[in-house]
């Protein structure tokens, strides 16, 4: 018998339930396979989170497990003990927090297999096959040549490059002048050849802070490390170093980055330095990527994991080094179900392995940087100077409410315009960030003070200048009202500046 979580969100299935496990599938069922089981009237897909249970006398007609939906089991046991505590700790349907760990095997069935055509081991004079061909059947001849040239091609590049069609490649297979053969094809999201061998000099700081990880490592026991750097201070470095040492000792890591955009450079680095053992996990993979990706993690070939938030379900299993770069961002919260919190994973993670974990940022959360205070769970570790002695950039706090008095009532402060100027007076080029969406941030009715609001999350709705108002927490939209829903005026204010607005 079987305990099966059925692939069905509600709150009243939310529970393992019994099934008996069909004799023909004795041999092949394994813990973590999905499986299509009858469940009142339907069928449903879920996971097999139990095996060998055994059954309850109270129990009658116990319904059987119809077929396996994969041949190998899509979670562990680790991914299995890890949904049950998402579950518990966010108070979310068990079905969904297994989902979210299953990772890409849900959606893609298997790694791509590539057919490609060689020359038949049994012919050697080619030269003299193909002038005989040519004689009887030119097209032929064509084909193989294009074989003989270019091994390896695929039936429809093969045919394209003897100028044929494919019916002439099946030919040639027949009369035995060529051979197929077929492999599974890595879908390889960024490949890169040559490893970096020249590695930087530590500074003292840096040097002090991979010390303290390398016996943390080495004692294989599970610890929290802040890594407080500023800005240029070389924490990447530092996570290099720390993970070619997890490495050594035969363990494996996982790196998380808060956001895809930061994705790639961190990759260059990674790869640079451990190569083909580095695997890559984030959104805007192909499916077929993240399949192969998490297949080689499953297989044990990369045995280092850069990604963002939900890399942290990646299933490694001999986990010995966490790092979570640039802990204090909000992008590492899950805002959909399971919500969770990709640093709050990550420590169950470390508990559960018994590895390091080590948050860095330049101005860590404020609940990481209280645990890390005298006394606290974590230890901090300071880099306060910049590689090289490089100084830290000037920064200048403008009060607009001066700049207002002062009889300046646009967007940019005094000071803000004369420094562009000097900067575009001398060719350089000058970046301004602006945290706000949209062309005004705000609708008001100026005659009874309502502010237009999303009907679901209760803020306010940001008007962009394609004419409509959007929440951007949930994405409601609808055209810009030209009365007050309320007092039905016609007097409504747009304000606040956003990116739209020139």
């Amino acid at each position: 018998m079987a305990e099966v979580v059925v692939e069905l969100k509600t709150r009243q299935v939310d529970r393992p339930f019994h099934y008996a496990v069909p004799e023909q599938l004795q041999p092949m069922l394994q813990l973590g396979h999905r499986v299509l089981v009858p469940f009142g009237s339907r069928r449903l897909t879920g996971f097999v989170v139990a095996v060998d249970v055994r059954p309850d006398p109270s129990i009658k007609d116990v319904k059987a497990i119809h077929e396996l939906m994969d041949e190998e089991p899509l979670l562990n046991q680790d991914q299995i003990n890890l949904a049950r505590w998402l579950a518990g700790y966010y108070a979310c349907p068990l079905i969904h927090a297994l989902l979210a760990v299953a990772g890409p095997g849900l959606q893609v069935r298997g790694a791509r297999k590539v057919r490609g055509y060689w020359p038949a081991p049994a012919h050697r004079d080619w030269v003299g096959v193909i002038e005989t061909l040519t004689l009887k059947a030119p097209k032929r001849a064509q084909v193989l040549n294009a074989a003989v040239a270019t091994p390896g091609l695929s039936r429809r590049d093969l045919a394209t490059a003897g100028g044929a069609t494919p019916a002439v490649v099946d030919a040639l297979v027949k009369a035995g002048y060529l051979t197929a053969r077929t492999w599974e094809e890595r879908r390889n999201p960024y490949p890169r050849a040559g490893l970096i061998n020249d590695l930087p000099l530590l500074t003292e700081e840096q040097e002090h802070c991979v010390k303290e990880v390398y016996l943390a490592l080495d004692e294989d026991r599970q610890k929290v490390f802040l890594l407080h750097g500023v800005t240029g201070s070389g924490k990447t470095e530092v996570y290099l170093r720390c993970v070619a040492r997890a490495l050594a000792l035969g363990r494996q890591a996982l790196v998380l980055v808060p956001e895809i955009s930061l994705t790639t450079q961190m990759v260059n680095w990674f790869k640079g330095r451990f190569g083909e053992g580095v695997a890559v996990l984030h959104s805007r993979l192909s499916p077929g990527e993240k399949y192969d990706e998490w297949k080689r993690i499953q297989s044990g070939q990369a045995p280092v994991v850069l990604g963002a938030r939900s890399a942290v379900f990646a299933p490694l299993v001999n986990l010995g080094l966490l790092i979570i770069d640039e802990e204090h961002e909000t992008s590492y919260k899950q805002e959909e179900s399971p919500r969770y919190h990709a640093r709050a994973v990550a420590l169950y993670l470390a508990r559960r392995h018994g590895a390091t974990l080590i948050l860095g940022s330049a101005t860590p959360a404020l609940e990481s940087g209280s645990r890390a205070l005298s006394g606290g769970p974590y230890r901090c570790l300071s880099m306060k100077h910049r590689i090289d002695q490089r100084s830290m950039p000037t920064v200048q706090v403008v009060d607009m409410r001066e700049e207002s008095r002062s009889g300046n009532r646009g967007l940019f402060s005094t000071t803000l315009l004369q420094k562009m100027e000097t900067r575009l007076d001398r060719g350089e080029q000058v970046l301004l960030f602006l945290n706000r969406r949209g062309f005004n941030t705000l609708v008001v009715c100026r005659e009874c003070g309502m502010v237009l609001k999303c009907p679901h999350c209760d803020i306010s709705l940001t008007y962009h200048s394609n004419g409509r108002v959007l929440c951007h927490y949930c994405r409601y939209s609808v055209l810009a009202p030209a009365r007050c829903s309320s007092c039905r005026g016609l007097h409504l204010g747009y304000l606040g500046t956003g990116t739209q607005k020139n």
